[in-house]
């Protein structure tokens, strides 16, 4: 019988796995909240537990995905938990192979394959990707970004980043009544960013000591109010502005021509409540690079489980 592999996608929240054994297509898969284990191989267990025990037998590999660099040693500790992903821990786990990739390096493996019904345009319905690297940019928990960079022999790889802890420079003056409590770019651009930018913006327009200290609302929270409520409406505008610059400049910076696709459950809800026509003009800008950005596709990845799918491309 075919082999079959294990993928897990560990993020900051949220530990996704499934079974693999042909490239684009999962199978029980399955979803657990960090928060509710001490370590990854617990949560390993927990979802094997549940997994019949002949498929079980039949793991001979692992790939595994985690919010976090990749040390020379190919372990990760996570940026936002207090998990370790060692790659020689899960191969004797499993009693085979084991990979291990940052999160959004596996998100980027997935971008060749995405078809238009698995992304949602930002702004005006753009044509299909043109030939070149894609971006892949990630706002959960934290914020991530890898481009699939696209060989001379036509084949694609990706690289990883840590594009989310770049500097972050506030441009308008909605931004600059932030003071300096957003140091980088995942500081706003992150479920917390936006949940912190919603606070301090509401007791900058409210005025220091005139209102009692605001409940804190989740990024969701934030998200609907916006239109209703002025610091939510603040706070939602400085990180569309944000996000749109950030991705911009990732595109310059690897020639990312292909296209900008944004994934992640903080994106996903954004996008349900931004202004997608000042994103565009943002992203764009106006220096000497307007007319070439204006060719670059941006999207919003509605596909499920797209790190899976990245991953289940190197069975």
């Amino acid at each position: 019988m075919r082999p079959v592999s294990l993928l897990a996608d560990i993020g900051g929240t949220n530990a996704r796995f499934a079974l693999c054994g042909e490239a684009g297509k999962l199978r029980d898969a399955g979803s657990l909240r960090v928060a509710d284990f001490p370590t990854f191989e617990d949560a390993l267990e927990a979802y094997l537990a549940g997994i019949d025990g002949a498929k079980r037998a039949m793991v001979t590999r692992a790939f595994v995905a985690a919010a976090g660099p990749v040390g020379a040693d190919g372990n990760i500790d996570l940026t936002n938990s207090r998990w370790r992903i060692s790659q020689g821990t899960i191969s004797k786990y499993i009693g085979g192979e084991a990979m291990v990739l940052n999160d959004v390096e596996a998100i980027a493996l997935e971008l060749p394959y995405i078809r238009l019904d698995g992304c949602r345009a930002i702004g005006a319905t753009l044509p299909p990707p043109q030939t070149g690297n894609r971006l892949a940019v990630n706002v959960g928990t934290g914020f991530g970004a890898s481009i699939a960079v696209r060989d001379r022999d036509g084949s694609w790889s990706a690289v990883a980043t840590e594009a989310g802890h770049m500097c972050y420079a506030p441009q308008t003056e909605n931004e600059r009544r932030l003071g300096g409590h957003i140091a980088t770019i995942e500081d706003l651009l992150s479920g917390a960013g936006i949940s912190r930018a919603h606070r301090l913006l509401r007791e900058n327009l409210a005025g220091t000591g005139s209102v009692p200290p605001p409940i804190a609302l989740t990024a969701s929270d934030v998200f609907a109010a916006a239109g209703s409520q002025p610091a939510a409406t603040a706070a939602v505008l400085a990180f569309s502005d944000a996000l749109a610059r950030a991705t911009s400049d990732l595109v310059l910076a690897t020639g990312s021509w292909g296209g900008a696709y944004l994934a992640g459950s903080v994106v996903k809800t954004w996008a349900d409540h931004s202004d997608h026509r000042r994103f565009r003009e943002v992203f764009v800008g106006h220096g000497k690079m307007a007319d070439r950005l204006r060719d670059v596709p941006t999207s919003v990845v509605t596909l499920p489980e797209p790190a899976l799918l990245g991953l289940s491309r190197l069975v």
